[in-house]
């Protein structure tokens, strides 16, 4: 399938065309939980946003088109917490805290319903077109976690930190998906564990003797 495919036919200005492609988006959210992926079909997302399909067609070729739209927004979102964290924390606490503050707002935070977003998880494995798109905002992501490394005072290359800083965030991506999707009945405990471990591998690639941060958390076992 060509990229134009995928792409959405316009981009909404006026506000009444941002509030149809809202209702289209949040009548397919509200079957991503009902009814999963294969759920969503453009009879059932006019039937739920009480729209005609007409309209859906008017904005986005083809479903797959407004799965990742659904996709790329809750990227963007993921980045908006990036962000804020940065904003709030980086470089006014120590390396430790401000990583755990980064890693807790990641794996915990929901853009959608959590059935939703499950199914958008499933969707990335479906769709291969959205293996590029994950590949994309890996890259800007894992370029924001080596700068924070280089800010915390890592003595590694460029390079080397941004290969490390992917293999980190590939770990936290497969942490949220368990947390997300509530997988093995532990989630808590997989989170808390995730963590712990996390913080751990950042610690390798600094200068011990230089590196100021409060003891790491012991860990409890599962009762």
């Amino acid at each position: 399938m060509s990229k134009k495919s995928i792409k959405p036919r316009k981009k909404p200005v006026q506000e009444r065309s941002k509030a149809k492609v809202e209702q289209i988006l949040q009548a397919v959210l509200q079957l991503l939980s009902e009814s999963g992926l294969e759920g969503v079909t453009a009879i059932k997302i006019a039937e739920k946003g009480e729209l005609s399909v007409a309209s859906i067609y008017q904005y986005f070729p083809n479903i797959k088109a407004v799965i990742v739209f659904l996709y790329e927004k809750w990227l963007k979102e993921l980045l908006l917490t990036y962000d804020r964290i940065e904003k709030k924390y980086y470089l006014k606490i120590p390396m430790d805290e401000f990583f755990t503050r980064l890693g807790d707002a990641f794996l915990t935070k929901t853009i959608f319903d959590p059935r939703a977003e499950a199914e958008l998880f499933r969707a990335s494995d479906v769709y291969p077109v959205l293996r590029a798109v994950d590949h994309e905002h890996s890259d800007i992501i894992a370029q924001r976690i080596a700068g924070y490394l280089k800010g915390y005072g890592s003595y590694w290359d460029k390079e080397k930190l941004k290969t490390f800083s992917l293999f980190i965030y590939q770990i936290m991506c497969t942490l949220q998906r368990n947390y997300v999707e509530e997988r093995y009945g532990a989630s808590r405990q997989f989170k808390q564990w995730g963590e712990f471990m996390l913080l751990n591998l950042i610690k390798e690639c600094f200068n011990r003797n230089k590196l100021k941060t409060k003891l790491l958390p012991s860990i409890n076992p599962i009762i």
